[in-house]
This record gives structure tokens, sequence and C-alpha cells, in this order.
């Protein structure tokens, strides 16, 4: 059985999360209005 983490999001998390985000936007028709940058 595979054990589930939960950790702070760290700065090499950011493109995971931006896909997500992205994703999210996409499903919920919202995608045009979705402004987004990865800066470090």
């Amino acid at each position: 059985m595979s054990t589930l983490t939960i950790r702070p999001a760290t700065i090499d998390d950011i493109p995971v999360i931006l896909r997500f985000v992205r994703a999210l936007a996409v499903y919920e028709s919202a995608a045009p209005e979705l402004q987004a940058l990865a800066a470090a």
C-alpha cells in the first residue's frame, strides 16, 4: 500500500502546480481568463 505525504510546495513544484491550474481552467471553461507566470 502506498503512503500519501503532504508537504509544503517548493520552487520545483511550480510547473506541476501550473499544469493543475491550467487543467482546472480548461475544465471550468475559464482558460481564456487564466493568466499565470512561472517566474523564479
